[in-house]
């Protein structure tokens, strides 16, 4: 399965726009102590970032599964819920969970 490149130029077109208009929100607010909100932002794009490199490697590894379904088991495992609800057919993608 390949990942259409359009759709991934506007999930990260998407993704761009809403994280400058929150990095201006911090930014503009007034605040005695901005390391924080500098640490906070920057580990909001992280995991943002990851979740979306996470939703991409599921979705061209297991094909019959939506975005919505790999954005779901993505957040599901990045946050170690694991309800089990939604399992990876490919041996490919059993090899990327368990290494």
């Amino acid at each position: 399965a390949v990942v259409s490149t359009q759709s991934t130029g506007v999930v990260a077109e998407i993704l761009l726009t809403t994280l400058k208009a929150l990095k201006s929100k911090i930014k503009k607010k007034p605040c005695s102590d901005v390391f924080h909100h500098e640490v906070f932002f920057s580990s909001l794009c992280w995991v943002i970032i990851l979740l979306v490199i996470m939703t991409l490697i599921f979705k061209a590894q297991e094909s019959t599964w939506t975005y919505e379904q790999s954005i779901y088991f993505s957040f599901i495992t990045m946050t170690t819920i694991g309800f089990g609800d939604l399992v990876p057919a490919q041996e490919t993608s059993l090899t990327i969970l368990h290494r």
